[in-house]
């Protein structure tokens, strides 16, 4: 996990909508923009309130170059946010616990492995938004 600090740059704002009308529909929140020339993408849940010029805080992880904000601390309105940490460890939780019994027959494998992606996912988000609050 990495933290980063500065101005952010060339702010651009997009909307993820993900489901369908029988499951449900999800919007994700993201802003992509650059701190000291690296570009940052931040998903988020909610609304992301950040503007050109605003000192900001983001802890997250590169891939591919890119840095993906797991969580974020805009300094110049106090303005904070991460991703739903808590709900993402309760379902890896869960699923781990539905996918044990099952391990004999091997479904229950397949279970455990996304029970523990989303936990330590989760993990992460916490972790991150911890960092960026430190001071």
């Amino acid at each position: 996990m990495e933290k980063l600090s500065g101005f952010a740059k060339k702010v651009r704002f997009s909307t993820v909508i993900s489901g369908t009308s029988d499951s449900g529909v999800s919007t994700g929140y993201v802003a992509s923009f650059e701190i000291d020339g690296r570009p940052i993408e931040l998903l988020m849940p909610v609304t992301i309130m950040v503007e050109d010029g605003d000192e900001i805080i983001v802890a997250g992880k590169v891939k591919r170059g890119l840095f993906h904000a797991l969580a974020y601390n805009n300094l110049s309105n106090g303005v904070s946010g991460k991703g739903n940490s808590i709900a993402t460890m309760v379902a890896g939780v869960i699923f781990t616990f539905i996918g044990i019994p099952f391990c004999v027959v091997g479904i229950g494998v397949i279970f455990v492995a996304f029970g523990i992606h989303f936990f330590v996912k989760g993990k992460n988000m916490a972790n991150a938004y911890e960092m960026v609050l430190e001071k």
